[in-house]
């Protein structure tokens, strides 16, 4: 028999019979033989599904062995924990309320326990808040008032008896529920017969740790469970054999109690004592923050993205990424973070880094955030850095677009289309924008519009961009508005009175002095407040600059009294329709906004 080169690539149930039979055939005694019709075709069908299934499974388990490929849950927590990173677990949503009740105050202080509770309904479900730690509160008189945050979910605890043996040297003790908020967890080891026991923290590196730290790690294991281990008593401490150890954590619903915001006390503030006067809402609790924060478990594509950039920044903030990478990592409500250096900050700011943070469902950044965040940071970052948060500021874009679609290969209704435009253009904003250092490519923008439904032929669109002021009402107020992009300002410059409508800048309408007016700039850097008067455009003052090849806008001494709509707003003129923002400016597109002119063709 001549022996016929290997094939590797035909792996297939086909291919791989015919690659028997031909490699058969390569034999004279073989080689006139009809296999399809023969006993033997049966064994050579056999041989190639057995094949066939081997390769397949081979592939598998390879993928199996890299993050990139692996499709089991339990392997993705394996190499996660190769990079050191433990999955995020559920977080409890969190409310701020405060508690004021009146009682005898004659056995003060009270002593509010870590996990009494409060009920809320949201959706028609009732769901439990929880204190996470015991409170002291103590007053002068016979009022007393707390301001705390409450947690959703209620304590479980897990107890388990530490042995060590041949086959299991460094025991791990299981978190039984895979709804916990590792956040909440506390670990404390009964030795010796204690009635109290030793806490012991969670760390996530080794650095400055020896025999006599009391620490424990984090990991998950390859059902998805949370996973408690100690030291080897050389790194860690070690318990004592036939210690017990006690897992005390929260239980939560993840996501389902966000917006909660109104909660009614289970249990009375004066404890046992009972101490409390008769009275109608006594206690009383008033919702300072409504509920937020809550979030499901990371899933395996969460954790394939983060853990590799985890690893490479080390729990460190040097450059950029490594804020972004950690702070979205450690707080679910973060949608996007922008870092950039303090000397680049306008006044510059040295030393300083500046954090500018989008936050679900908030334009600004609250302070209990900033608090939060800024411990984050500093723990992390080098110790001559201080970080510095400021808001984000929001740069809008309006469109008004006319569209032309074939009535004669659709039966779409201009209603229809107005739908799938609109509904295209916002799925560009969250793909394209709605984030920091964003690029808006006006090309891309009228793409999206013309593959909103295959009628659409054509669209004419035309852009302005525009911010909401904060205005500062009935007060003469000085105002620095920047775009940070060019101007249109090849507009010809006008005088006044004059009926001619187009200009580089606008806003909208507003009151001063019992005068409905409006802003618009001359084409010569002037803003000037102005008023219709016998459908003539009069000016009445000069009240400010633009500067259009940078984009800025000062408004000197404006007293706006009152404004038409929710927000005062400037409207400018691009010089260029693809509009680049840096720093902490998001570039965004609100629904609402958009104009449309549907024009039915029959082409």
């Amino acid at each position: 028999m001549v022996k016929q080169s290997l094939s590797l690539v035909n792996l297939d149930f086909d291919l791989l019979k015919s690659d028997f039979i031909e490699f058969l055939r390569g034999n004279p005694l073989w080689k006139d033989y009809d296999f399809t019709g023969s006993n033997l075709n049966l064994l050579i069908e056999l041989l190639a599904q057995n094949t066939e299934k081997n390769a397949f499974l081979t592939n598998m388990l390879f993928s199996e062995a890299f993050l990139d490929s692996a499709l089991l849950s339990a392997s993705v927590f394996s190499h996660a924990k190769e990079l050191n990173y433990i999955p995020r677990s559920c977080r409890s949503a969190k409310a701020t309320i405060q508690l004021d009740f009146n009682a005898t105050a004659e056995n003060q202080p009270y002593i509010l326990q870590k996990g009494q509770s409060f009920s809320t309904i949201v959706k028609n479900s009732q769901y439990i808040f929880t204190i996470p730690k015991t409170v002291i509160i103590a007053s002068a008189n016979t009022s007393f008032s707390i301001t705390t945050d409450i947690y959703e979910g209620i304590y479980v605890k897990d107890s388990y008896v530490f042995q060590s043996n041949a086959d299991e040297p460094y025991p791990r003790f299981r978190i039984t529920n895979k709804k916990v908020d590792t956040d909440s967890l506390t670990v404390a080891v009964f030795e010796d017969g204690d009635t109290i026991g030793t806490s012991y923290n969670l760390v996530t590196s080794l650095l400055d740790l020896d025999n006599t730290s009391l620490v424990y790690f984090l990991q998950v294991d390859a059902n998805g469970f949370y996973e408690v281990f100690f030291g080897d008593g050389v790194v860690g401490n070690v318990p004592k054999e036939n210690s017990t150890v006690i897992l005390d954590y929260r239980v939560t619903n993840d996501i389902i109690p966000n917006g909660a915001s109104a909660f009614v006390i289970n249990f009375d503030p004066t404890g046992d004592f009972h101490e409390l006067n008769d009275g109608i809402n006594n206690p009383e609790v008033t919702t300072i923050e409504q509920a937020k924060g809550g979030s499901k478990q990371e899933d395996i594509e969460a954790v394939r993205f983060w853990a590799p950039r985890h690893f490479q920044t080390q729990e460190r903030m040097v450059v950029p990424s490594d804020y972004n990478t950690l702070m979205k990592r450690q707080f679910p409500e973060i949608i996007s973070v922008n870092v950039y250096g303090g000397e680049d900050a306008s006044p510059p700011q040295f030393g300083k880094v500046i954090v500018s943070v989008f936050l679900n469902d908030f334009e600004t950044l609250p302070d209990s955030k900033k608090d939060e965040y800024t411990k984050f940071i500093l723990r992390r970052c080098p110790l001559s850095i201080r970080p510095v948060f400021i808001n984000p500021e929001f740069t809008f874009i309006e469109i008004d677009s006319i569209v032309r679609y074939n009535v004669n290969v659709t039966t779409n209704t201009p209603d229809r289309i107005i739908t799938l435009v609109i509904q295209s253009i916002i799925d560009f904003n969250n793909t394209f924008l709605d984030d920091f250092n964003v690029i808006m490519r006006f090309s891309h923008l009228i793409r999206a519009i013309d593959d909103a439904d295959p009628s659409i032929l054509s669209n004419i669109t035309n852009i302005r961009a525009y911010k909401k002021i904060n205005v500062v009402q009935n007060i003469g107020t000085n105002y620095d508005i920047r775009f940070n992009f060019a101007l249109d300002n090849d507009i010809p410059v006008r005088s006044y009175p004059h009926a001619d409508r187009e200009k580089t800048l606008c806003s909208s309408t507003f009151t001063t002095d019992g005068r409905s007016v409006f802003l618009e700039d001359d084409g010569n850097g002037n803003i000037h407040m102005v008023q219709f008067v016998k459908d003539q455009i009069v000016s009445i003052d000069i009240v400010g600059k633009v500067d259009y090849s940078r984009g800025a806008i000062q408004l000197v001494n404006l007293k706006i009294d009152a404004f038409e709509g929710v927000n005062f707003i400037i409207y400018v003129k691009p010089r260029d329709n693809d509009i680049t923002v840096s720093k902490n400016t998001i570039l965004t597109i609100e629904p609402q906004t958009i104009k449309l002119n549907i024009q039915p063709i029959s082409a």
